[in-house]
């Protein structure tokens, strides 16, 4: 929950600062703002289905990170506008599954209501406490090197451990 919060909340503060500054016009970043909160909108409703149809949801958590992943790497290369978008598009799946998966973990893996709102409760106060600190953090390390490749490639660590913490949450085991 921690990671995938901070991954969303550094990217809505940042991306369309981090698209202007590789020479894109402000409206074209605006755009892509828009577009990747878009397109996780259909992700969020389908992944919990999903979610429902596997015992285990490591291959979700592994296509989820995945594509994040590869549209954060793009995105880290990307000196045009389509390939500015491909990778927002990527970013956005990536984003709009992790959401669903992390959400959809609480009652997977969950004996009972009381247990449900417990973990939920850990979970998101937990997570919610980190997110707030990725924008901040990202800022300060643009402030210090003045580029943003740094924290890019921080987001692609927090990406990896994503998929590291999310292959074990995937796991048919309740807690």
């Amino acid at each position: 929950m921690g990671i995938q919060s901070l991954l969303f909340y550094t990217l809505v503060a940042w991306l369309p600062t981090i698209i202007m500054s590789k020479g894109m016009s402000d409206s074209f970043a605006g755009n892509m703002a828009f577009t990747f909160q878009l397109i996780a909108i259909p992700i969020t409703l389908i992944v919990p289905v999903l979610c429902d149809r596997f015992k285990g949801q490591q291959t979700l958590v592994m296509l989820t990170c995945v594509s994040y992943l590869s549209g954060m790497i793009i995105f880290l290369l990307s000196e045009s506008q389509i390939t500015t978008l491909a990778a927002v598009v990527l970013m956005s799946l990536g984003m709009g599954g992790s959401i669903s998966l992390s959400i959809a973990f609480i009652s997977l893996r969950s004996h009972n209501a009381k247990r449900t709102s417990e973990l939920s409760g850990m979970s998101q106060s937990a997570g919610y406490l980190l997110a707030a600190i990725g924008p901040f953090l990202m800022g300060l390390v643009y402030d210090h090197l003045h580029m943003w490749s740094i924290p890019i490639l921080i987001m692609c660590g927090c990406i990896v451990l994503l998929a590291f913490c999310g292959y074990f949450a995937g796991r048919d085991v309740v807690v």
